[in-house]
């Protein structure tokens, strides 16, 4: 059987993972990869491909997952596999650790960035306000930030629903919503409501504050200092971890949707490389 036609096979995924898989595929293809489907793992040769064609660790990664994930569906062994998959892991890890350590010279502190958000409160730049402050304060990705102002009635989008004294903030559509399912929080923030409440009398008849369907480009356009909702969770996970505050980090691991393993990995800008590890 074709890898194509394992693709095929699987069930219970999303039409934006099994794109995502379809690309995958069709990089390796263009390359020429000899797709390991029989019985033996060929580790050493997927090794040896992806070092030579593919400079970027993520992308090796990547690139051996869909290997794994075929073979696996196909039924065939995956421990050499998944062995190299660690190593991959290891080796993208460390040079985390050196991005993020550089990224860390260019972030703007907690309390800088609050005092940024207000400015923008007070000059009324509501979307601008709205958005960040969901950021910071829950640390949401952009596409927690396609929302509607309005009773929640669709569960495959996110809303914004104004309540005496609160707004609640509903979250159906999501990365990993498949994982953690719908999230809702209350705002009772003053500054939030009163920045909801003007903004929904802006939008008129429409009340979605985004159109794009790639939003990220819209919310480019109100990013804070240029932060994206990468580097403000970076600067969030900093303040709560040198305030010690463990219990923060696990509400925003909720909120975020990801894991407190990968915020280890990818977000903590105060990580050090250990000296007494497995090469």
């Amino acid at each position: 059987m074709k890898s194509l036609d394992i693709l095929n096979t699987i069930e219970n995924i999303t039409e934006k993972t099994k794109t995502n898989y379809h690309n995958l595929l069709k990089r390796l293809d263009k390359k020429e990869f000899r797709f390991p489907l029989g019985k033996k793992e060929n580790d050493s040769y997927v090794n040896d491909f992806l070092n030579e064609n593919y400079p970027k660790i993520q992308s090796r990664l990547d690139l051996l997952n869909i290997v794994i994930k075929l073979r696996g569906q196909a039924g065939l062994e995956v421990e050499k596999l998944k062995k190299l998959r660690s190593e991959y892991t290891k080796q993208r890890n460390l040079n985390n650790i050196d991005d993020i350590k550089e990224l860390k010279k260019e972030l703007l502190s907690y309390e800088d960035f609050e005092n940024k958000l207000d400015e923008a409160f007070n000059k009324k730049q509501y979307i601008k306000y709205i958005i960040n402050y969901l950021m910071l304060i829950y640390g949401v990705r952009n596409q927690d930030l396609d929302l509607i102002i309005g009773p929640a009635t669709d569960d495959d989008k996110n809303y914004l629903t104004i309540k005496p004294g609160k707004i609640l903030y509903t979250r159906n559509q999501y990365k990993t919503a498949n994982t953690y399912g719908k999230q809702t929080h209350e705002i009772t923030d003053t500054k939030f409501i009163k920045a909801v409440k003007a903004l929904n009398k802006e939008l008129g008849e429409d009340k979605k504050l985004f159109n794009n369907k790639q939003i990220a480009n819209d919310i480019k356009k109100y990013q804070i200092n240029k932060h994206s909702e990468s580097d403000i969770f970076k600067l969030i996970i900093d303040h709560y971890y040198h305030k010690e505050d463990t219990e923060a980090i696990n509400k925003l691991s909720e909120s975020r949707g990801t894991s407190i393993s990968t915020i280890k990995s990818f977000y903590n800008i105060n990580s050090k490389k250990p000296i007494i590890r497995e090469l």
